[in-house]
């Protein structure tokens, strides 16, 4: 990584107990945390705006909600953000990127957790209508992927 590039930290890894609540290894636990830390560059302090969406999803509640999301994510680390990349990585890719829902129902303050709501109906909708994933409601597909992955 270069050291003059800023960088967003998404998330932190969470104390993981030794055991899952079933009495296996913690194995399961500790994968899934491990989807929750990255650290990428970012470069720059740029926030996505509404141009950054592809044009048929311009002022769309959902798309809006998805934005406040990422640049929330982008603009701070720790505590509530890291379930919010945690959920949008999932969106994507579930099976790669398991979320913690107890996580998001406990962690996320109010506003946050009614633009995931939003996000994951809009993620819905771009599918429904153009069989496409969440990046893609984007100008260029690597907009979300570059916050992300």
């Amino acid at each position: 990584m270069n050291i003059d590039q800023p960088v967003i930290v998404v998330g932190s890894m969470p104390k993981i107990r030794s055991e899952t609540h079933s009495g296996g290894n913690g194995e399961a636990a500790r994968s899934m945390c491990a989807a929750y830390m990255t650290c990428k560059p970012f470069g720059g302090n740029s926030l996505l705006t509404e141009t950054d969406l592809r044009p048929e999803y311009r002022g769309e509640v959902g798309a809006l909600a998805l934005l406040r999301l990422l640049n929330r994510v982008q603009s701070h680390s720790g505590g509530s953000t890291w379930p919010i990349a945690a959920m949008l990585r999932s969106i994507h890719n579930g099976s790669r990127n398991p979320a913690d829902v107890e996580l998001v129902c406990k962690r996320l303050e109010k506003n946050d957790f009614e633009d995931l709501l939003e996000t994951m109906r809009f993620a819905h909708t771009v599918f429904e209508r153009r069989r496409a994933e969440l990046y893609q409601a984007f100008v260029s597909d690597e907009t979300m992927k570059e916050l992300l992955f």
